[in-house]
């Protein structure tokens, strides 16, 4: 099989995996991002959940990830990463800090 091919293909089971998620996700993400660069053995998931910690932290639950929380200037970034069906995922948003 070529290398076009097998990243096709992988690129199909990611988007499928992805799918999987977002049909049973208490959590219905913002935007979701399929991504696979050239140095990347695999494609990874990214779901973005707008001005949503308790949805980042539900996500992560679920889907069994870990969260962190970072400073980022006057925001805080919410993460949860993980891996569904041999894909990592990240789970993310980004809250403004109140004043």
């Amino acid at each position: 099989m070529s290398y076009d091919q097998t990243r096709r293909e992988a690129y199909a089971a990611a988007v499928a995996a992805a799918g999987r998620i977002v049909a049973t996700a208490e959590a219905v993400p913002t935007t979701l991002d399929v991504e696979f660069t050239p140095w990347d053995d695999q494609p990874s998931l990214r779901f973005y959940f707008h001005l949503d910690v308790a949805a980042v932290e539900q996500f992560a639950g679920q889907f069994g990830g870990y969260c962190t929380c970072e400073v980022q200037g006057a925001s805080d970034y919410t993460s949860a990463r993980g891996e569904f069906e041999g894909f990592v995922f990240t789970a993310w948003t980004l809250v403004e800090r109140a004043a």
